[in-house]
């Protein structure tokens, strides 16, 4: 009864979303502005849809293009040519919504209704299945950190109350996942972000209120601050987080003491919680009516960079480097970031993972790490003792690419020798550090 009442809840979720589409129309035709441009997608193919979701890694395109159309894995020829190179058909009980996917440690993770899947990424071109029969909620977000997936979907408490909770199950054995925990929120999740700069905290966005959750013991989630009537938390650029209403876009900062204060606010009407927005690196791109808006982050501010046509609504859009790919009801359509006239710091951005410093060496109290990364990972710090005994760790989430610096502190551990190690990804390096009491 609970999961076919989330179902039901969903599909009048998405009636909303197309009720909201047919309004954007209507609105985009009377306010396009004069300024705006059309420019050509470097590349376009067909492909019918239902509500897709999709995800760019390492230049490949995953998408699950809704109920009964498979799990479709794209290449690039260049920067925007699209190429498809595999379909993994869905089995039957998978044909279900499937609101969102993510890519963590070489795996895809797609949930479809309440089943949740797994897919092997060793041939990046051809995601193989893994199956598991673990079930949960309609999932309406995910964030990763390294194999352990949470997870925010609508569930139900006795009528007329709903509730929508989140799971956090590891997928080291992605044939049998194991729930670690739960939490609960009081309303419906539609948004999970790890803080860059906390990464001890997670921020669930549901339709009025924006919770802190405190995640550094994965196995006792706890909520620190859930009482924020905020817009609903998109995403976000470095330590700023991007809140959308109807009245238009409000950059908000998470505190250390979990307060946000509000830094900058920009009307723009015609949004609401069913908008497609995208946020990657210092841009946010979002959808309206049959419109695509491109914004620049800078400083505590957004700036408006651009915005273009596509032949109909957007519902899902993804972001690399390299490009911004915009999927609607029949196509897939990829832009190179040259073509839309955005310039883009590449030269900025380490090439490379790199471990460059642990400072100071001896420590008496507390070391500092500065390392490089070449693309968004998941990121942690473990320390062993010279028998190789786990003495301490930390998880930071997953961190943008860049410089970054952490530090560790020792705590009651005695002086003498130990190994420092920063995995990101699926790279890794390792440092002797000693502690002097």
């Amino acid at each position: 009864m609970r999961v076919g009442i989330a179902r039901l809840l969903v599909l009048t979720l998405l009636l909303n979303m197309v009720l909201t589409v047919w309004h954007g129309n209507l609105f985009a035709k009377e306010t396009r502005s004069s300024y705006q441009e059309s420019f050509t997608s470097s590349s376009s193919v067909p492909r019918p849809m239902s509500f897709p979701a999709m995800v760019l890694h390492e230049d490949r395109l995953y998408v699950n293009a809704g109920m009964n159309y498979g799990l479709y894995t794209y290449g690039f020829e260049g920067e925007a040519q699209l190429q498809q190179r595999d379909c993994v058909e869905h089995p039957e009980e998978y044909q279900n919504f499937c609101l969102e996917i993510a890519v963590s440690n070489g795996r895809l993770y797609a949930p479809y209704g309440d089943y949740f899947h797994a897919y092997d990424l060793v041939d990046p071109d051809h995601p193989v299945p893994i199956p598991n029969n673990i079930k949960g909620g309609t999932v309406l977000s995910i964030a990763a950190i390294g194999d352990t997936l949470l997870f925010g979907y609508l569930n139900t408490v006795p009528e007329p109350y709903w509730n929508l909770w989140g799971d956090i199950i590891s997928f080291h054995d992605p044939a049998d996942p194991q729930e670690i925990s739960s939490f609960w929120c009081s309303d419906g999740i539609v948004n999970l972000e790890i803080s860059n700069s906390f990464p001890q905290y997670l921020l669930a966005a549901t339709f009025g209120n924006t919770f802190v959750i405190d995640i550094s013991d994965l196995k006792s989630p706890r909520i620190v601050n859930g009482t924020y009537f905020l817009p609903t938390i998109y995403g976000q650029s470095g330590d700023l987080f991007i809140g959308v209403a109807n009245d238009g876009f409000h950059l908000y900062r998470l505190q250390s003491d979990c307060t946000f204060d509000q830094v900058y606010s920009l009307e723009e009407t015609g949004f609401d919680i069913l908008s497609v927005i995208e946020t990657y690196d210092d841009i946010l791109a979002l959808g309206k009516g049959n419109d695509v808006i491109l914004f620049r982050f800078e400083s505590d501010s957004l700036v408006e960079w651009g915005r273009f046509t596509v032949e109909s609504n957007p519902l899902a859009m993804a972001m690399d480097d390299l490009r911004l790919v915009v999927a609607t009801d029949d196509s897939i359509h990829a832009y190179s970031w040259e073509s839309l006239g955005v310039p883009l710091n590449h030269e900025s951005l380490p090439d490379r993972f790199e471990l460059c410093s642990v400072y100071p060496n001896p420590f008496n109290s507390a070391v500092s790490l500065e390392f490089l990364l070449s693309r968004a990972s998941a990121t942690k710090l473990t320390v062993f003792d010279m028998l190789g005994r786990r003495v301490g760790q930390e998880v930071y989430g997953t961190l943008p690419p860049g410089r970054h610096h952490l530090q560790w502190d020792a705590n009651n551990l005695a002086s003498g020798v130990y190994l420092i190690r920063v995995h990101a990804g699926d790279y890794h390096a390792t440092r002797k550090v000693v502690l002097l009491r």
